[in-house]
């Protein structure tokens, strides 16, 4: 994903990849205490980093369709990148998430979302 991101494109990371993607990713991440009910009791974040949005909810439609509304939001190439773990973070909310804030574009994990133009 880093060798075909474009400046302005943002990430939307899912609950069960959010682990992994702050030991890759470049940028170090802060660990906070958990707002999900989980096993693990503290979370990753990257504050002051508009351009990654971490969805930390349970599989759920509301917290996915927030995360890519935020992250669609931000974009300012009209492009999102979705980070999801196979199979944890396999929901069906993903999909319509997705096709709300746009097209998707690259179907191969990760998903390349081109964002539609939300109205003022």
């Amino acid at each position: 994903m880093l060798a075909h991101r474009q400046p302005g494109d943002t990430v939307v990371v899912g609950p069960a990849a959010s682990f992994a993607f702050g030991y890759y990713w470049p940028g170090w991440p802060t660990f906070s205490p958990a707002t999900a009910s989980t096993a693990v009791r503290f979370q990753v974040d990257y504050p002051g980093r508009d351009d990654l949005v971490v969805v930390h909810q349970p599989p759920g439609w509301p917290g996915i369709a927030t995360g890519m509304r935020q992250a669609a939001a931000r974009s300012r190439s009209s492009r999102v990148w979705v980070v999801l773990s196979v199979p944890s973070d396999r929901s069906p909310a993903w999909e319509p998430a997705m096709a709300d804030a746009g097209q998707v574009v690259r179907t191969a994990p990760p998903k390349l979302v081109r964002v539609r133009t939300w109205p003022d």
